[in-house]
Order: structure tokens, then C-alpha cells, then sequence
């Protein structure tokens, strides 16, 4: 199955690609390792959730495009609960890509099940309490986390958006999202990006984009973070 990845991966603007089903999770990626299996487990959890949603409406869905302003994500399903995602850049020239897979519809099924993806429990639809802690559209911290997934953009390419909007998550998850927490968003972008060196250069892009007040409020949790 990793083979038939690779075959893809050539594409001009794929950055990688995975495999996922609802019953054994991930089974090959070809992503760059800064993608760890549990981030990939939860966006391949998100695609089966949309894939059932969808069919409500519409029966026949094979295909999901979602644009990010530096990536995009392009969702196939190969059989029935058998889901191949890829990453790609603005770049990706969807039709090629498209008649790549095609191409190679054969080789992939060999590789599929028959199995019917397990139902999502029900309680999955509740919004739990930290769906209030929503993130600011606007203001001083909305205006800082924009500048802090720039940063992360240039230190690790078009998955920053991705990889961002996750540790969000975490974040709000754990902590009500405020300058006084701030800190605890860096513990899980430096646990996320897992390399000393790329942690060292986010910082200083970071410091390149941000006033001393801003800085204050980021790095007030210095010592817990790795310091400079």
C-alpha cells in the first residue's frame, strides 16, 4: 500500500498522502513525519464523518476537495470505509492528480476490504462544554495566532495550516483561549513540531512579526517551552 502512495506522490504539488479506515486507523502514510499517526487518526475520522454526512444528499460521493489558502486536502474513498487522503499545495493540479488515481484505481482495490465502516456512536453529534470556548475572529489574539501560523508556515511549508488549526484545538480543549494562556498553545506547537531546531527558528520568525507586548504574553511560559 505504501508503494501505491509513492506512485502518487510525484504529482507536482502533493506533498504526501495516507490510508485510513474507521477500524484499523492508519495503514501507510507518506506524509513527513511532523504528521504523527493520532493527528492523522483525527482527520481521517473527520473525512468518515463528512463521507456519512454527505450521503445524505448525495448517494454517489466518491470525491472531496477542501481548500486551505496554503493547502488542500483531496479525500478519495477506494471502497467502503476505505479512505485515501492527500495533502497537497495550491499548485496540485487537480485534473492530473485525478487521472492518476484513476490510472491506478485497479492496483489500489487490490489492497481494499469489503468491510462497512463502524457507525459513529451517537453521542459523537453533542457539543461538549469547550465547543463555547470559541476562538476571536477579530482583536489583539486573533490578530497574534494569524501571525504565529505565518510563522509556522515558514518554518515547516503548507501543512502549518493544518498542523495550526489542530493544536487550536488542543488548545481550547485544555485552556480558555486568552493571552494568559498563550503558553500553553506554544507547549503543544513545540510537542507538535518535534524538532529542537525548527522550534528554535518558529521562535524567531515568531519575535520577527510580534511587538514586545505580544512577546510578553507568548513567552512568559519560556522556561516550560525550551526557552530560546
Amino acid at each position: 500500500m505504501k508503494q501505491i502512495l509513492e506512485e502518487i506522490r510525484p504529482v507536482p504539488g502533493v506533498i504526501g498522502g495516507f490510508i485510513y479506515t474507521p477500524r484499523e486507523g492508519i495503514r501507510a502514510s507518506s506524509l513527513p513525519t511532523v504528521f504523527k499517526t493520532p493527528k492523522l487518526e483525527n482527520i481521517g475520522k473527520f473525512v468518515a464523518r463528512m463521507f456519512s454526512l454527505g450521503r445524505t444528499s448525495f448517494p454517489d460521493i466518491l470525491d472531496l476537495s477542501l481548500y486551505y489558502e496554503e493547502s488542500l486536502l483531496m479525500i478519495r474513498e477506494l471502497d467502503h470505509g476505505i479512505f485515501l487522503i492527500l495533502l497537497g499545495d495550491p499548485s496540485l493540479n487537480m485534473n492530473l492528480l485525478t487521472m492518476t488515481l484513476n490510472l491506478i484505481t485497479d492496483d489500489l482495490s487490490q489492497f481494499t476490504g469489503t468491510e462497512t465502516p463502524e457507525s459513529a456512536p451517537e453521542g459523537d453529534t453533542t457539543p461538549s462544554p469547550e465547543a463555547d470556548r470559541a476562538l476571536p475572529a477579530e482583536g489583539p489574539l486573533a490578530d497574534l495566532l494569524r501571525k504565529m501560523e505565518k510563522a509556522l508556515t515558514g518554518v515547516i511549508g503548507p501543512m502549518a495550516r493544518i498542523l495550526f488549526q489542530d493544536a487550536q484545538n488542543d488548545w481550547v480543549r485544555q485552556e480558555p483561549p486568552a493571552m494568559e494562556t498563550l503558553p500553553r498553545l506554544m507547549e503543544i506547537l513545540q510537542k507538535e513540531i518535534d524538532d529542537p531546531e525548527k522550534f528554535r527558528d518558529y521562535r524567531k520568525r515568531i519575535d520577527s512579526l510580534t511587538g514586545t507586548e505580544e512577546r510578553q504574553y507568548l513567552w512568559r511560559g519560556a522556561a516550560r517551552t525550551g526557552g530560546s
